[in-house]
Order: C-alpha cells, then sequence, then structure tokens
C-alpha cells in the first residue's frame, strides 16, 4: 500500500495569510509579544487590590495538583489505564509532590503579600486621614494667628543665632 502525498502549496498559504493581515491593515510595529497578556494575567497598570485577591484565592484553592484524577471510559479502557498508573507511579509521584510542594510555597507567599497590602492600605488610610487632620489644624494656626507665627519663626531664629555667639 503505497500512500500518496497531497501536494500543500506553502507559498499559497502564506499568500492568503498575508493578503488577510494587509486587509486588517495590521503593520510590524502594531503588535509586540510583550504587548500580548494570557487568560488572567494582570498588567502592571491594571492592578487592582480586589483582583490580586481574588486570584490569591484562586490559588489557594487550586494549589494542589491531583495525579489520580477520574478515570473514563468503558471497563477495559479504565482497567488499562489503571495499569498504565501503577506502572509510572514511581515516576510521577515525585514530581507531582515537588510541583504540590512549590505551589503550596508560592501561595503562601501570594497570601502572605495580599496580607501586607491590607496592611499597608490600612496604614496609609490612617496616615492620610492624620496628614489631612494636621494640614486642618496648620491652616486655622495661620488663619487665626499669623503675626505670631511669623515672630515666633523671628524669636526661634535670634535665639538661634544668640546662642551661636
Amino acid at each position: 500500500m503505497q500512500e500518496q502525498m497531497e501536494q500543500i502549496d506553502v507559498e499559497a498559504i502564506m499568500q492568503d495569510i498575508r493578503k488577510k493581515i494587509e486587509e486588517k491593515g495590521y503593520r510590524k510595529s502594531d503588535l509586540h509579544f510583550a504587548d500580548i497578556t494570557g487568560p488572567g494575567e494582570a498588567c502592571p497598570e491594571n492592578f487592582t487590590a480586589e483582583t490580586f485577591s481574588s486570584m490569591v484565592d484562586f490559588m489557594n484553592a487550586r494549589s494542589q495538583v491531583n495525579c489520580d484524577g477520574v478515570l473514563q471510559g468503558n471497563k477495559i479502557a479504565v482497567l488499562i489505564k489503571k495499569v498504565i498508573r501503577k506502572i509510572i507511579r514511581f515516576y510521577i509521584w515525585p514530581i507531582v509532590n515537588d510541583q504540590n510542594f512549590f505551589n503550596s510555597c508560592a501561595t503562601s507567599a501570594m497570601t502572605q503579600l495580599r496580607l501586607k497590602l491590607e496592611e499597608e492600605q490600612i496604614r496609609n488610610e490612617e496616615l492620610t486621614s492624620r496628614l489631612e487632620e494636621l494640614e486642618k489644624r496648620l491652616e486655622q494656626m495661620e488663619g487665626n494667628r499669623p503675626g505670631q507665627l511669623q515672630e515666633n519663626q523671628t524669636g526661634q531664629r535670634e535665639e538661634e543665632r544668640g546662642g551661636r555667639r
């Protein structure tokens, strides 16, 4: 039995691709691999604490790899799959265990980052509130006693000069 190979016209395929690219108006400068994000990837300029938190929750829920999934098929296929699984278990299990250990460490680190982010957000809100409070107090002090504030500053300068002599 001799198989006949179908002739593939690579040049015609490339011409078709080039035509479609031209129709859509793409240029070489339009797209770079660095610009492409995959599913679930977050760009730094699109960072939100909510998205980060939900991704960490997703990681926590799915960090463990299970190499003993449910086998599907007819009884003979399932039996063959079970035998193959038992034969290769010595090779697969160390890899799965290493992957699970790495996933556990990465998930733990990301959870710690999320907690640190939440702490820093609370601290930032407290400092912002304190700063606003201090700015209001400063405005009140400057508005109520502008002459006295200048005198105090001048008096301090005089005392500093007097102390140096």
